[in-house]
């Protein structure tokens, strides 16, 4: 145990060490606080630089900033005022919606970006749902010498299809869609599909197969063939071409609309009055019908005023584009009949009443005023006298088409496409939807899935079917005569060759063919409808087989019957037309056809002679030799 008195070394210096700390501390304090501490500080309260103490840094850097704020809300820049972009886009947004403005594929403005949720996406399903189907087909089937190449001229069974699709559902449809993604809402067509079906034997209808179409073939400016663009789908380096091509089809001054819904084809031949609109065959609907009573509105007196039909041959591109994307045919026709696109290739120094300017409505009162007296010689009646003979067969008025803008503009437009692939002796009909551009090609980020940007082409739903329309026979023959003592029959044969129809009659035994190719005048369209022969076929495919003379009818009459083998190897019956009190219905038909045909056979060679001569008298005479 530690005695009292006794510490050790570090108990008796404790003290002295803690006080020699204190004092360090109280050293360096001194030191760092007061001795070293500055006396002033630079400091930039305004445009200039300034030393002031520590206690007055605070006070001069406020000072400066208030300076600065000051002259920031003095500072008055000179610049011109920001234009109101977004009014601006309002109002075209509204001009392009408003009625007479349907064209604009990229006129059609969307709400600016900023003012859009921008997790937005649409998927393809949402615009398929929504599109409408055409309304249903009408079908007018007729035979009909196009304005092709004159070489070997026959007559087609041609038929013209045409339907009513609404264009404006669609586009209000694909509006409400398509706003909120900032895309094009209006449609862009790229071509009608159309399918067909034939009545088979017991009534049922065959499987539906496609129709091949056919139209015009495309020429450029240059007058080379070429082919119509085609769409590429999307595949995530094309969108510049895309966009090329988009612009292309969908630009109302290229034609291409007017190409795919509304295909051209050749002008047919009327004898006695030259090449016709082939629109004089093309079926009513309720748009050309509604253009029809606003052109005769606007005749009347106080009505609004509608452009007449004329001859508005279409003009080309301010645009230019490659050959192989040119336009078939410039910008979109006007109101009234049309002449048809470029491509088809008539013989030089054929007329046609129908292309000449204002002469639309006048051609066919020139054919009749150019035919008045035409005695059946083909010679001129004299002035004032009455003619004496059927007038001829004058053409019907073309269709009326009004232009594809002012069909948009109302709401529906026409779709049609021709097909001459027809049999006789059948039953067939029609139906037809449209192709339509995708909206969302290349726009993948505007979609729920990126495969819905590839997909180039939309369809429209398959419209109803159309009514059945019959495909006749085109030969026809009717037993006319008889001649007992020799055992055979006569029969009047009906056929229809370069648009004409002509009858040849025929003296038949028992086992004998009816009817046989035959050398007939019929006016040539090669040679400017000079009258010249031509070959006819006036084959029936069918075999007489037995003849009754004495055949009892009504009211205790006798007549001749033949029994024959028709074109399917079945056995028929026929009586003599003069049989009965009353003409046959069809024969009567047929004869004043065939005679009205020969007035216009021989107004068409009176017409073409006339102008030979003409021609001719136009001539220098000879020079002779001395």
């Amino acid at each position: 145990m530690a005695r009292p008195g006794q510490t050790s070394i570090i108990e008796q210096h404790l003290e002295k060490g803690l006080l020699g700390l204190c004092l360090l501390g109280f050293v360096f304090v001194l030191f760092h606080w007061v001795i070293s501490s500055p006396r002033s500080v630079s400091v930039e309260p305004g445009a200039g630089k300034a030393e002031v103490s520590p206690v007055k840094v605070d006070q001069a850097l406020l000072d400066g900033a208030r300076a600065a704020q000051a002259r920031i809300e003095d500072f008055k820049p000179d610049l011109p005022p920001v234009p109101d972009y977004a009014g601006q886009i309002r109002a075209l947004q509204t001009q392009a919606l408003a009625p007479g403005q349907a064209w604009g594929f990229f006129g059609t403005f969307q709400e600016p970006i900023t003012d859009r949720p921008l997790d937005v996406k649409v998927s393809l399903a949402d615009l398929i749902d929504v599109i409408p189907k055409p309304g249903k087909p009408v079908v007018k089937a007729e035979p009909e010498l196009p304005d092709r190449a004159m070489d070997n001229p026959s007559d087609v069974m041609t038929s013209h299809v045409v339907a009513v699709f609404p264009w404006t559902q669609l586009q209000e449809a694909w509006r409400a869609k398509l706003r909120d993604v900032g895309l094009p809402f209006t449609p862009v067509a790229l071509g009608v599909v159309a399918e067909l079906e034939e009545q088979l034997p017991d009534g049922r209808w065959g499987e539906p197969r496609e129709v091949q179409q056919v139209t015009m073939p495309l020429t450029g400016q240059d007058g080379l063939p070429m082919a119509a663009p085609q769409m590429p789908a999307y595949d995530g380096t094309n969108a510049t071409t895309i966009d090329e091509l988009r612009r292309l089809v969908s630009d109302p001054t290229s034609g291409w609309q007017q190409y795919y819904l509304e295909p051209e084809y050749w002008q047919i031949w009327w004898p006695g009055y030259g090449w016709v609109d082939w629109r004089v065959n093309l079926p009513k609907t309720e748009v050309s019908e509604k253009a029809a009573a606003e052109l005769a509105a606007g005749a009347q007196p106080g009505a609004a005023p509608v452009a007449a039909p004329g001859g508005m041959v279409p003009g080309r591109s301010p645009y230019t584009p490659p050959r192989e994307y040119a336009a078939p045919g410039g910008s979109p026709y006007q109101r009234g009949y049309r002449p048809g696109m470029p491509g088809a290739r008539r013989p030089p120094g054929q007329r046609n009443l129908y292309d000449e300017e204002n002469l639309m409505e006048e051609a066919p009162l020139r054919g009749r005023q150019a035919r008045v007296g035409v005695t059946p010689s083909g010679e001129t009646a004299p002035p004032g006298a009455a003619a004496a003979v059927q007038e001829p067969i004058v053409p019907p008025e073309p269709t009326l088409v009004p232009a594809l803008a002012d069909q948009t503009s109302k709401g529906s437009v026409l779709v049609w496409f021709h097909d001459n692939s027809l049999e006789s002796m059948k039953v067939y009909r029609y139906r037809l939807r449209v192709k339509l551009l995708n909206p969302l090609l290349a726009f993948e980020n505007t979609v729920t899935d990126p495969n819905h940007a590839a997909i180039p082409v939309l369809m429209t739903p398959y419209s109803d079917w159309s009514d059945p329309v019959f495909v006749p026979k085109v030969t026809e023959f009717f037993l006319v005569g008889s001649f007992p003592a020799q055992g055979s029959v006569r029969v009047a044969v009906f056929s229809r060759a370069l648009g004409q129809q002509v009858m040849e009659t025929f003296t038949v035994v028992q086992g004998q063919s009816i009817g046989q190719l035959k050398e007939i005048e019929l006016a040539h369209p090669a040679q400017e409808g000079k009258v010249s022969k031509v070959p006819v076929d006036f084959s029936t495919d069918t075999i007489a087989v037995q003849f009754d003379f004495n055949k009892p009818v009504a009211m205790r009459r006798t007549a001749v019957e033949m029994l024959y083998l028709d074109e399917k190897s079945q056995l028929k019956k026929m009586v003599a037309v003069g049989a009965l009190s009353k003409t046959d219905p069809e024969y009567k038909r047929y004869t004043d056809l065939v005679d009205k045909t020969k007035i216009s056979r021989r107004a068409a060679g009176a017409a073409a002679e006339a102008a030979a001569a003409a021609a001719a008298a136009t001539q220098p005479a000879p020079r002779l030799p001395g």
